[in-house]
C-alpha cells in the first residue's frame, strides 16, 4: 500500500513539473483591458480602451469611450466592439457602431459589448475596438489599442 501511494505521489509530482515546465495553463474566467488611448475630434478629446472577457469556452469583446473633461452629449460617442482569434487575427464578432442615446457624466465611460459567445476551449482571443467621437459637426474615427490575449 505504501509503495502504491508513493508511486502516485511521484507520478503526480512529475506531471505537475511537466505542466509548469512547458508553460501549460488552465483557462480561467476573467478579463483583460488594453491601455487607454486619447484622440481628438475638433476641440474635444476622447478616451477609449478595449476589453476581452473570457470564461471557459466563452468569450466577449468590449469597447469603451468617453469625452474628456465634460459631459458627453447624446450621439457624440460611438463604439464598435470587436474581438479576434489570436492565432489567425480572424475577426470573430463585432457589434457595429452604437452611439450614446443620452448624455453621460465626464467620469463615466460608455461601454459596448458583443454577446457572450460559445467557442472552442483553448483558443486565445483579443479585443480591438473602433470608436467615433463627434466635434459637433462630424465624427473622427479611431482604433483602440489591442487588449492582451486571453485563453478560453
Amino acid at each position: 500500500m505504501k509503495i502504491r501511494n508513493s508511486t502516485l505521489i511521484l507520478a503526480g509530482s512529475l506531471l505537475a513539473g511537466l505542466l509548469v515546465g512547458t508553460g501549460a495553463t488552465a483557462a480561467s474566467a476573467g478579463q483583460s483591458s488594453g491601455p487607454v488611448s486619447v484622440f481628438t475630434s475638433g476641440v474635444f478629446n476622447y478616451r477609449d480602451y478595449p476589453t476581452i472577457e473570457t470564461n471557459p469556452g466563452q468569450v466577449r469583446g468590449q469597447a469603451s469611450i468617453k469625452r474628456d473633461g465634460a459631459t458627453t452629449p447624446t450621439n457624440y460617442a460611438g463604439a464598435n466592439a470587436r474581438y479576434f482569434l489570436a492565432s489567425s487575427d480572424a475577426l470573430i464578432a463585432e457589434t457595429g457602431f452604437r452611439f450614446n442615446s443620452s448624455p453621460f457624466a465626464e467620469y463615466l465611460y460608455m461601454t459596448v459589448s458583443t454577446s457572450l459567445k460559445n467557442v472552442s476551449s483553448g483558443g486565445g482571443y483579443y479585443a480591438w475596438g473602433v470608436v467615433k467621437g463627434s466635434n459637433s459637426s462630424s465624427y473622427a474615427t479611431y482604433y483602440t489599442f489591442k487588449s492582451a490575449t486571453r485563453t478560453t
